[in-house]
């Protein structure tokens, strides 16, 4: 007969594994008030369009990058938070600038409104 000794969660097992449990999780945001501001922003927009399928073959991040534009960040910033948070810009040191420049290449602003109005009210 083998005894069960419960377990308390570590720290460490809080921690998220990879980029995507990071999006997903509350885990907390680094950088200065600007830089988790539009971290935040990327980390919303992710949690809503990942259950979107219908993104027209556009890369997701290009998506998130056209409502990080409605909330007037920089290319500069948007081009980091996509380096800094994206699974997909984890091992491709150039999908970050792609992701931008495709943004183009998705015409459904209702979605991007719906998206970008969504943040706007879980940020208040």
């Amino acid at each position: 007969m083998k005894a069960v000794i419960p377990i308390e969660e570590s720290v460490t097992s809080k921690i998220p594994r990879d980029r995507k449990d990071f999006l997903l999780s509350d885990y907390p945001l680094p950088g200065d008030e600007r830089q988790r501001d539009v971290q935040e922003c990327y980390r919303l927009a992710y949690r809503i369009l990942q259950k979107d399928n219908e993104k027209r073959g556009v890369p997701i991040d290009a998506v998130i990058a056209q409502v990080l534009e409605q909330f007037r960040y920089t290319e500069y910033e948007i081009i980091n938070v996509i380096d800094d948070l994206s699974p997909l810009a984890e091992n491709h040191p150039m999908y970050s600038r792609l992701a931008y420049m495709k943004r183009i290449e998705y015409d459904n602003l209702e979605k991007i409104n719906d998206c970008y109005l969504e943040i706007q009210r879980r940020m208040k």
